[in-house]
């Protein structure tokens, strides 16, 4: 991405012409206090991730240049989407895993 503000013209042009569900950007250069700029900017998309710059900015006045930090935009209809598919798989391995564990005590018996 090499920097928020030179790497959002081409995220939005890549929105507008591929439509495109989830982003997985880095080197986007953002302070923590600063990561809210992805909301801001990107409002059909839910935004999580880290700056790589926390450390330097607890340790007191920024010098030298920005760098690092990773974020991931999903559009918002995906996110939803999402979790409702991680609920219903999260069920369905409990199933499973009750199945084997019934099968196993089965075989073992015999």
């Amino acid at each position: 991405m090499h920097g928020f503000f030179q790497g959002c013209p081409v995220i939005d042009d890549m929105i507008t012409k591929f439509n495109i569900d989830t982003f997985l950007l880095q080197e986007h250069w953002l302070t923590p206090a600063n990561l809210h700029k992805f909301d801001e900017h990107f409002t059909n998309y839910f935004s999580f991730g880290c700056s790589a710059m926390s450390n330097a900015v607890e340790s007191g006045m920024l010098r030298d240049r920005p760098f690092g930090g990773v974020i991931c935009l999903i559009k918002k209809i995906c996110a939803k989407l999402h979790a409702q598919f991680t609920v219903t798989v999260t069920a369905l391995l409990k199933l499973v895993i009750a199945f084997l564990l019934m099968f196993i005590c089965l075989v073992s018996d015999l």
